[in-house]
């Protein structure tokens, strides 16, 4: 009630915890991420700060204290701010701003149904290729929830057929060992050489 009249950005975070095993059901794993979010909702009033105060978590400058890894999810709906008159409503292009985490996966969501989704992350801990890598295996993991999410996490196949035929191609050995022999034999072997 206090901030009602007030013009501004107001965004409290929320920490959330989802503990994942390989075994896990996809679908399971999507019941544990609802609770934890009701369960956070629940207690949104909470200032971060406080939460950090309050928590005493082993603190470090080179990340956040609570999370590295964020998901931001933005509903862009526009329709009534379009509807005021004397007013251009439009997007606006912003500078390339530092990463504040690790890794955030953002959500915009439009009324018309579309969703777009941007992975920003900190360039000093990882490149582009890796970025694209993690972006090809989330939409695997979606794609494997649009397909039943009975599935075990562990056995999502995260791999495209590029990323697989690489790996076929580093298992590959032409040098072949000798067949080991078992150490007795070698100390017998060196024994009767060296029988002194």
């Amino acid at each position: 009630m206090e901030f009602e009249r007030v013009i501004g950005l107001f965004v409290n975070t929320l920490v959330l915890s989802n503990p994942i095993d390989g075994r896990t059901r996809l679908s399971h794993v999507l019941a544990q991420a609802r609770e934890a979010v009701l369960g956070a909702q629940a207690h949104q009033d909470l200032p971060f700060e406080q939460l950090v105060q309050s928590l005493q978590p082993e603190r470090s400058m080179s990340h956040s204290p609570l999370f590295q890894v964020m998901f931001n999810h933005l509903f862009e709906d526009r329709r009534a701010l379009e509807q005021l008159g004397g007013i251009a409503v439009g997007d606006q292009e912003l500078p390339d701003l530092q990463a504040q985490f690790e890794l955030v996966l953002e959500a915009r969501e439009r009324p018309d149904g579309h969703l777009g989704l941007d992975l920003i992350y900190a360039a000093e801990l990882f490149d582009a290729e890796t970025i694209e890598r993690m972006a090809a295996h989330y939409i695997a993991v979606l794609g494997a929830l649009a397909g039943g999410a009975a599935q075990a996490v562990g056995d999502v196949d995260l791999l495209a057929a590029p990323e697989r035929a690489q790996l076929v191609q580093w298992s590959v050995n032409p040098h072949r060992e000798p067949q080991p022999e078992p150490v007795h034999r070698t100390l017998e072997r060196h024994a009767a050489q060296q029988p002194d």
